[in-house]
């Protein structure tokens, strides 16, 4: 189950990255393919504790209101059975970006709603990472015709997420809207 669609002729089908990334400006860009999400945890094990999250809700189903959810600093095992309790959700649904940010690194990882991963900071072992799992050099982008999917059979999930921690709420930027 993808997070987004792409049009082929007259014909929306789930859409799934390639296995590439691209170092662009002062970011890596990685395209998550289908089933990929445990990259996801994989990068999160070369964090530093302790972790923030912020998770970015800019589509609500009724769930809560749209903004900015940051998690008070929580350490690696928390982090990583956050994202195991959520993982279909996080991985299937496009109303939300997750953000994990280590402050003694200076290095925050972003899975967006798009399925492509954003990372800022020192990236040498995330490099090193992606090679290690069949990535190479290439060109992520959703720079075509494209549909995001919000499932209504994770609205209980979503609305979950928000009663996990007590979140510090600010409003969206005007780079997280759609």
């Amino acid at each position: 189950m993808e997070k987004i669609s792409s049009q082929v002729n007259s014909d929306w089908v789930e859409f799934s990255h390639k296995p590439e990334f691209k170092l662009q400006d002062s970011k890596l860009v990685v395209g998550l393919p289908s089933g990929g999400s445990s990259l996801f945890l994989e990068m999160l094990n070369l964090l530093s504790e302790p972790i923030f999250i912020l998770y970015v809700l800019h589509t609500s189903r009724g769930e809560g209101e749209v903004g900015r959810y940051q998690s008070p600093l929580l350490q690696k095992a928390e982090v990583e059975s956050f994202v195991n309790r959520y993982l279909n959700y996080l991985s299937s649904d496009s109303r939300f970006d997750i953000w994990l940010h280590s402050p003694n690194e200076k290095i925050t990882i972003v899975w967006e709603r798009h399925n492509l991963i954003y990372i800022y900071g020192q990236s040498n072992k995330y490099l090193e990472l992606l090679k290690s799992n069949g990535f190479c050099a290439g060109n992520p982008n959703m720079n075509f015709p494209h549909q995001h999917y919000y499932r209504s059979e994770f609205d209980a999930q979503a609305k979950a997420i928000l009663s996990e921690y007590s979140w510090s709420f600010s409003s969206l930027k005007e780079a997280d809207l759609q």
